[in-house]
C-alpha cells in the first residue's frame, strides 16, 4: 500500500522512501531551512524525524496485519549531536515495539557524509494510532496516554 506524502513535506520538497521496516526522508538543505548560523533549524530536523518515525510505525502496523489508520506523535525527545549542514539531510526511522495503541520508534538524522546530526530518545512513546472512526483523535489520544501510564 502506498502511503501518501504529507502536504507539508511536499511543500518542503522532501523525498520520502517507504521501507518495509521503516521510513526514510531526504531533504535538500536550502537557506530558508536554516537558522541565522546557516545550519539546519532544529524544527526542520524534528520534522524529518517525526515523519520518518510515523512511517515506521505505520509500516509495523501493516506488517502485523492491522489496518493503517495513520499515526500522531505524542512525545518526542530529540538530542542534537551536531549542526546539520551540507547539501542534504537524511532521516531514518524504525519501529522497535508496539502495543495496541502505541508504537515505540527510534530515529536519526545524518548529513550527506553520514555524520550523526540528531537522534530520538529510545525510551519515549512516539506515536499513537487512531481508529478510522475517530476523526478528532482527542479521545483516542487520551486513552493511549492513559494506557501508557497504566502500562498496558
Amino acid at each position: 500500500m502506498k502511503v501518501p506524502n504529507p502536504p507539508f513535506l511536499d511543500h518542503l520538497g522532501a523525498r520520502i522512501a517507504q521501507l518495509d521496516e521503516g521510513g526514510e526522508v531526504v531533504l535538500d538543505l536550502r537557506p530558508e531551512y536554516c537558522n541565522t548560523r546557516g545550519v539546519a533549524h532544529g524544527g526542520v530536523l524534528m520534522t524529518l524525524l517525526d515523519v520518518c518515525m510515523a512511517r515506521a510505525a505505520r509500516a509495523r502496523c501493516r506488517q502485523d496485519g492491522q489496518e493503517d489508520h495513520g499515526a500522531a506523535t505524542i512525545e518526542m525527545n530529540t538530542t542534537f549531536i551536531r549542526s546539520g549542514s551540507g547539501p542534504s539531510l537524511t532521516a531514518r526511522g524504525t519501529c522497535f515495539d508496539r502495543t495496541a495503541t502505541l508504537a515505540f520508534c527510534e530515529g536519526e538524522v545524518r548529513d550527506h557524509a553520514g555524520r550523526l546530526i540528531a537522534v530520538i530518545d529510545l525510551d519515549s512513546p512516539l506515536a499513537a494510532r487512531f481508529s478510522a472512526e475517530d476523526q478528532s483523535g482527542c479521545e483516542s489520544l487520551a486513552a493511549a496516554i492513559s494506557d501508557s501510564i497504566a502500562g498496558t
